[in-house]
């Protein structure tokens, strides 16, 4: 994981969702402000696409059988 604070507080402001970046508000929305703080220290630069699909072909086969 790269070096960032995961506080939930810079210099003793409280973050809020309002105050994030774009896909990262709505993030905070979804899944609260610590989630991601811990995606973008994990995540942070990274590009990412997220299937249509969520559960992958092997399983859904194997649900079937």
């Amino acid at each position: 994981m790269r070096g960032v604070c995961l506080m939930p507080t810079i210099d003793n402001v409280k973050i809020k969702g309002e105050y994030l970046n774009g896909a990262y508000s709505e993030l905070a929305a979804l899944l609260g402000i610590d989630a991601v703080l811990k995606i973008h220290s994990k995540y942070r630069g990274t590009q990412m696409f997220f299937p249509v699909e969520l559960f992958s072909r092997e399983f859904i086969v194997k649900q079937i059988r």
